[in-house]
């Protein structure tokens, strides 16, 4: 999400059951300075609503105060892939392979459901636990969007560098085969 200013992280015990819980909070003051900051925000919350796959971090629920939107998430323990690959340095075959397999499973649930994430990187997967180097989750959906049920291409550069697909940055026509181009990069470094 292209936000100018911080986001807090709290954890969080949900009073009823005990369970650990990541809240995300949200400025509304600053956010409503900022008119794409906003949409993007809206944007990733319906997306996110729309999702419940073992491989995509879980939205359990939206609050909103008078000063804050609150975004009430998984609780995801093991930092972010790209910090484990810097940790290890490479992976073994077989735990790309495993990783890889939850990565292209959760893509292909999301795009059946006509969303793109056009930001797959090793810092937007987040590993469940320190207990193994492959149980990823698929997070950050601010540059998600829907295809359009007509089958329209989307032409917006985004994405980071060096993960982004070559027709997305010759401002080509693209769809969501721009995220499996990401995954193919991903492969490549582990």
């Amino acid at each position: 999400m292209n936000i100018n200013f911080p986001i807090q992280v709290y954890l969080v015990k949900r009073k009823r059951d005990g369970v650990n819980l990541a809240v995300k909070t949200f400025d509304k003051n600053l956010l409503l300075k900022q008119d794409k900051a906003k949409a993007s925000l809206i944007s990733e919350i319906n997306i996110m609503r729309r999702l419940d796959h073992d491989s995509i971090i879980k939205l359990h629920d939206v609050y909103e105060s008078e000063n804050h939107v609150y975004l009430v998430l998984e609780v995801l323990h093991g930092g972010e892939l790209f910090d484990r690959i810097v940790k290890k340095g490479q992976y073994t075959e077989r735990d790309a392979c495993t990783l890889m397999t939850k990565l292209l499973s959760a893509l292909t649930y999301m795009h059946s459901r006509g969303i793109m994430h056009r930001d797959i990187k090793p810092e937007n997967l987040i590993l469940k636990d320190v207990e193994n180097d492959w149980n990823v989750k698929i997070a950050d959906f601010g540059l998600a969007t829907f295809v359009n049920p007509n089958h329209d291409y989307l032409f917006k550069r985004c994405g980071t560098p060096g993960y982004v697909a070559p027709e997305v940055l010759a401002d080509q026509k693209y769809d969501q085969k721009v995220d499996v181009f990401s995954c193919g990069v991903i492969l490549y470094i582990l």
